[in-house]
């Protein structure tokens, strides 16, 4: 388990220095483990939305969708056009 922890200087008014307390992930609400968990699913979750037009790259930023052009209404002079 990763955990951040920082301690930090910092100047009082009256110009004295003190240590601030650590703080951590958990102390601002983030839970690491049920974020791994989570992306551990994310992948099952994102085939379900998969057609024959997307291109599978998994761990990509992005979603690639290959456009269909063969139909009237999407005919346009472009060459394997790829909506990103």
């Amino acid at each position: 388990m990763f955990h951040l922890s920082v301690h930090q200087k910092q100047v009082n008014l009256d110009g004295n220095e003190c240590l601030m307390a650590k703080a951590t992930y958990k102390d601002a609400g983030v839970d690491l483990d049920v974020y791994r968990e989570s992306m551990s699913r994310l992948p099952k979750l994102m085939h379900r939305t998969f057609s024959p037009r997307v291109i599978k790259q998994d761990g990509g930023f992005a979603g690639l969708f290959q456009l269909d052009f063969a139909n009237k209404l999407f005919a346009r002079n472009y060459r394997e056009p790829v909506l990103v």
